[in-house]
């Protein structure tokens, strides 16, 4: 179909049909400067376009969707993709597709076939506030993409949209991926990257204008650091060795408080107990990720032996005990920016032992076996879910020093040690069902030596110790080792370093109710010692009872 000469306007609207029409032809020429102007017009139609040449401008608007077909070259002065248009290069492949005038794109312009090997050449300058989709291989440099060409200037706020076609991902050590080639003069807001990045296997993309050089002014896809999720995942074993701590507890976190010399009651046959805790912990890290962590935790117990006084023992006892606490964790890149968040819930089931000396000393020993549900979701909406088992120890040793003849002030020095072991199961996360990387957090083996002690004050309220209250202070220095916080996706490692040290300061009270029945409330700050701003406060909550 020719127009022939002079100015022509032609508009294809959406019923419009091109049976055995091969090339839409507007005349003399592309140019306007021979006052001859033709301007074909695409309102609302879809299909794929015939060859177009001699246009002085031809346009694509009201929802129009255009296929340009196979490669080819559309000689006109002034391309232009509406905001509600689509046009797609993508007849065959390899396509080689040439617009010979200039692009403005307010709409969005696609190479993607799945197939990364197209190129879409604009003969002029290239504006718009539109989007281009292109097929890439994301790997290393230099890998396989659709590539923009631009033979004039680049201006506008043009957002990418990069289809990953079967890359794993990999370290870009150089330029990178070469996705936009502008030959002229780009600005440097004119592309910038969907959601500003983009996942592949353990790294993450970013668009970066220019070579390393700075000598060119090509746009290209770098890969510099893992993707944001490693920062998710190496984040969950540190938060829950410290919440393994809090859960495995002190003695008197679960009995509440030592029977008194001489108490007949610590001689009852049996003692059911109540635990409640909860702790807000926060992460932070020099030149890593940081986080916020808080756990509310449940358990009971009930002995289910209990000795007879015998030489220099007032009584030997052990019980069973079951709890459950959910874990929320909120994480941050180095710059305060969210990465993520992890739901945990964590059940629990143990067995403790305790001898009690007739002077008031204490030997405490507990093993515990834990299973772990963990459900993270990142902020580019991948998700990961695992399950995670531990099993954890302790050895507790108290011995209260009396500082008054009325033994109503007393000093007891504390000294523990500790033992956890977790294990994750390995798992793959996923977007919309699309794989990313597997997920493989490092088995942890970590010991904990706490050295402490207690000031406590006994108010009594009768003759028989039926009734009484104990204001207390607790001090206790924390010493750690154990395995570096290690998460591999695929075969890329990722650690981190937690604090080893840190110093803890409670303030609390036990009430004792009656003859069968006991209390206690404690509020505890934690502060690290390592030169990490790890700092927690834990509130708890213990009742015991006696029959």
């Amino acid at each position: 179909m020719d127009l022939g000469l002079g100015s022509d306007i032609m508009t294809v609207f959406n019923n419009a049909s091109f049976v055995n029409v091969t090339a839409l032809n507007g005349g003399d020429d592309a140019l306007s400067a021979d006052g001859a102007v033709d301007i074909l017009t695409f309102d609302g139609w879809s299909g794929i376009l015939p060859q177009a040449d001699n246009w002085e401008a031809i346009n694509f608007s009201n929802n129009a969707s255009v296929n340009l077909g196979a490669s080819r070259t559309i000689t006109t002065e002034q391309f232009s993709i509406n905001s509600t248009a689509t046009v797609s290069a993508i007849g065959n492949s390899p396509g080689v597709f040439v617009v010979a005038g200039n692009v403005t794109n307010n709409g969005v312009l696609t190479l993607a076939d799945t197939e990364a090997n197209d190129t879409f050449t604009v003969g002029g300058n290239y504006s718009g506030s539109g989007r281009v989709v292109l097929d890439t291989v994301l790997g290393s440099d230099n890998s396989s993409s659709d590539l923009l060409i631009i033979n004039g200037n680049a201006t506008g706020n043009t957002t990418l949209v990069i289809n990953n076609v079967g890359g794993i991902g990999a370290e870009t050590t150089g330029d990178g991926i070469l996705v936009i080639q502008v030959d002229g003069v780009s600005s440097t807001n004119s592309f910038q990257l969907l959601n500003d990045s983009i996942s592949a296997g353990a790294y993450e993309y970013s668009l970066f204008f220019q070579n390393l050089t700075g000598t060119n002014q090509n746009w290209y896809l770098r890969s510099t650091i893992l993707r944001r999720e490693a920062g998710i995942y190496k984040s969950i074993p540190a938060v829950m060795s410290r919440y393994m701590w809090d859960n495995i507890g002190r003695y008197h976190e679960r009995e509440s408080n030592r029977p008194i010399s001489g108490d007949t009651n610590a001689l009852s046959p049996q003692f059911g107990w109540v635990r409640v805790y909860r702790n807000d912990y926060k992460f932070n890290f020099d030149n890593d990720n940081n986080f916020d962590a808080d756990w509310s935790g449940l358990q009971g117990g009930l002995d289910f032996y209990r000795s007879n006084r015998f030489e220099g023992i007032q009584s030997a006892r052990a019980g069973v005990f079951i709890g459950s606490a959910i874990i929320d964790e909120n994480v941050d890149d180095i710059d305060k920016q969210k990465l993520g968040e992890v739901d945990m819930t964590s059940h629990s089931v143990g067995l403790y032992a305790t001898l009690l000396g007739e002077d008031g000393w204490y030997l405490d020993g507990i093993i515990q076996l834990s299973k772990y549900d963990v459900d993270t979701e990142s902020v580019n909406g991948v998700k990961g879910n695992t399950d995670g088992y531990g099993f954890a120890s302790s050895i507790e040793f108290g011995l209260p020093l009396q500082m008054l003849e009325d033994k109503s002030i007393s000093f007891e020095p504390q000294l523990q040690l500790a033992y956890q072991q977790m294990h994750f199961d390995k798992f793959d996360d996923k977007r919309n069902g699309t794989k990313f990387s597997e997920v493989d957090i490092k088995n942890q083996n970590r010991i904990l030596l706490r050295a402490g002690g207690r000031l406590e004050k006994l108010i009594n309220y009768d003759a028989e110790n039926t009734k009484y209250i104990k204001p207390y202070i607790d001090l206790n220095y924390y010493k750690e080792w154990g395995d570096h916080f290690d998460v591999t996706l695929d075969d890329v490692k990722t650690s981190l370093n937690s604090s080893d040290d840190w110093f803890g300061a409670g303030l609390g009270f036990i009430g004792k109710l009656n003859a069968n029945s006991e209390f206690n409330f404690s509020v505890t700050w934690e502060e690290d010692l390592d030169g990490e701003s790890h700092r927690g406060i834990k509130s708890e909550f213990g009742f015991r009872l006696l029959w």
